[in-house]
């Protein structure tokens, strides 16, 4: 088969039209100053509307067109500067249209639902003047402060990254080899399947992290400090529920998912415990938890073994959809190994995926969860305006994830031995370990620290204890814990660059595990699944879900995420005794 290169001519056909776009855009802007100074009406606030949202479609083109060439050619000045521009055009394309919705909070929302009344094709518009007013309660009383507090975080956090990108380690002995653990390396060391090489590396690079935990905490602190600061400025008692308010999540889902792995945590610790006997380790540690089960599989998967694997595993979310993947096949993944690519990163944006192929098992996850990505985007381009085409990072992730389990399920029943079944049950448990018990336990952690920075400073002492509670509350009381397992917090950089992002890696999968059990059962049809990917964020996502059938502010629903893991232990046990 042919390489799966970008084929961006959908977006522009040549760099001439690329380049042209900029001044369409600008114009485009211009026009749309002639409305400012208008007496509005519910016909001009429609024109308005629709003229500004096809300029920011427009000049979303730009910054995609403008940055892909970047992750292409990523040591190419011209690329560099390339994706500065359009970076640059773009947020200042934002700043000279903010006025826009700006001015119709100013006109008020009783009139605003008025004109909706006069003029039916408005009523496009409801979820977006909804969102308007909805955010008018949490205007910054003091946007200087708030912009200061911002460039300070940010600066905080350019911080954290460099200190990060300057660790360095002690030497471990590999197969009588010196090594120099960096960043790069160090996961494929922490995993590694001798014993020593993964004890070694945990602690030489924990303690390297211990020797500078002042750093990190001072850091984290002052970052935690303006983020409480900000909230309080925009009108939210805490930092969630400012985060919450954003995607008008109900704080109930947080609580919720916290019950519910807290009360699962005896099914986390009895896998732990299974997977100790069957690597036959008596004495277990931290640092033996994330050692993957391969049996020393080194399995390769051809570019055409995948897709033939993924076509088959998605045979069950129907026909459409696997139509949809066979035309995003050609021309909007870009996969193909280069050396002149950006080598660790995989993305999708639009509906182009962005990743390089190894032919690993974990290539073939990243295909199909990229294709979940865009095949999501594709149907909602198709089915809604511009402005409702994007889906929300807590809806959208169960796009992709629910993919990961149907391949899942697609190799396990497909496996020719035991090992390869022990493989890849495995792989699927290991998700919902690292997915979902470690995210919420990092959820869990990033809530108390935030209250105590809310009282009083963050230390050391305070951070590491804490940390160390919810490691042992997790992974219970048969793991021995090295006092090194305590700082290896601060390799996560999620706790300092967002505020509450682990939560929804959690409550994506969860879900997906109940759309997947659901398709396969026939309680919820492809058509719904089909309508729900097509519904981009035309809805809440509480409300989308509903769609699915799922009320997640139902903890009796949250509960039923967890259904596939407690059949996938099950039999796991089976296998391995």
């Amino acid at each position: 088969m042919k390489e799966l290169v970008w084929n961006l001519k959908d977006i522009f056909r040549d760099e001439h039209e690329f380049e042209e776009s900029f001044e369409v855009v600008k114009q485009k802007v211009t026009h749309l100053k002639q409305y400012q100074e208008s007496n509005w009406s519910a016909t001009i606030l429609w024109k308005l509307l629709e003229e500004y949202w096809d300029m920011k479609e427009k000049c979303n083109c730009i910054l995609i067109y403008g940055s892909f060439g970047y992750y292409k050619d990523v040591q190419n000045p011209s690329m560099i500067e390339q994706k500065r521009r359009v970076e640059e055009f773009s947020s200042q394309i934002d700043c000279e249209t903010d006025w826009i919705p700006k001015q119709i909070v100013e006109i008020g929302q009783d009139v605003i639902t008025d004109w909706m009344l006069q003029l039916p094709k408005l009523e496009k518009y409801h979820l977006y003047f909804d969102n308007l007013f909805r955010m008018k309660n949490h205007l910054v009383k003091d946007p200087k402060t708030e912009h200061e507090n911002q460039n300070r975080i940010n600066q905080k956090i350019t911080e954290y990254t460099n200190l990060i990108h300057h660790m360095e380690f002690p030497n471990i002995q590999v197969e009588g080899k010196e090594i120099t653990l960096n960043t790069s390396n160090m996961n494929k060391y922490l995993n590694s399947r001798n014993r020593d090489v993964r004890k070694n590396a945990f602690l030489s690079i924990n303690s390297s992290y211990h020797e500078k935990c002042q750093q990190y905490v001072e850091i984290m602190n002052e970052i935690y400090k303006k983020r409480i600061e900000n909230a309080h400025l925009g009108n939210n008692t805490t930092v969630l529920e400012s985060v919450l308010m954003k995607e008008k999540i109900d704080a109930t889902v947080i609580e919720n998912l916290i019950q519910t792995i807290q009360k699962s945590l005896p099914l986390l610790q009895k896998y732990m415990s299974l997977k100790m006997q069957y690597l036959e380790i008596e004495d277990p540690h931290l640092y033996d938890v994330g050692v993957p089960l391969d049996n020393k599989n080194q399995h390769k998967y051809s570019l055409e073994d995948a897709i033939f694997m993924i076509r088959q595993a998605l045979k069950p979310v129907g026909q459409e959809y696997l139509q949809i993947v066979d035309r995003l096949l050609d021309g909007h993944i870009d996969a193909t190994l280069d050396p002149k690519k950006h080598q660790s990163i995989t993305f999708s944006w639009n509906s182009y995926s962005f990743l390089n192929y190894k032919e690993s098992y974990v290539d073939v996850k990243n295909l199909i969860h990229e294709l979940g990505h865009i095949v999501n985007y594709e149907l909602s381009h198709q089915n809604q305006p511009y402005l409702y085409e994007d889906s929300t990072i807590f809806v959208g992730e169960i796009a992709s994830i629910s993919n990961e389990i149907f391949l899942n399920r697609y190799l396990y029943q497909n496996a020719k031995t035991k090992g390869e079944k022990i493989f890849y049950l495995s792989k699927e448990i290991e998700n919902y370990v690292t997915s979902v018990f470690r995210q919420t336990m990092y959820t869990e952690f990033e809530m108390e620290l935030y209250k105590m920075a809310t009282t009083d400073s963050l230390t050391t002492t305070k951070v590491i204890t804490l940390y160390s509670q919810l490691q042992q509350k997790y992974y219970g009381k048969d793991i021995s814990y090295d006092e090194e397992a305590k700082y290896e917090w601060m390799r996560f950089g999620h706790l300092f660059r967002w505020a509450y992002y682990p939560y929804k890696y959690a409550t994506g999968l969860m879900m997906a595990g109940i759309l997947v059990n659901g398709i396969l059962t026939g309680t919820i049809s492809i058509k719904q699944y089909i309508h729900f990917l097509s519904s981009g964020s035309s809805k809440y996502s509480l409300d989308l879900l509903k769609d699915l059938n799922m009320d997640i502010l139902d903890i009796s629903v949250m509960e039923k995420g967890l259904q596939i893991l407690k059949d996938d232990v099950e039999e796991f046990e089976k296998l391995v005794k």
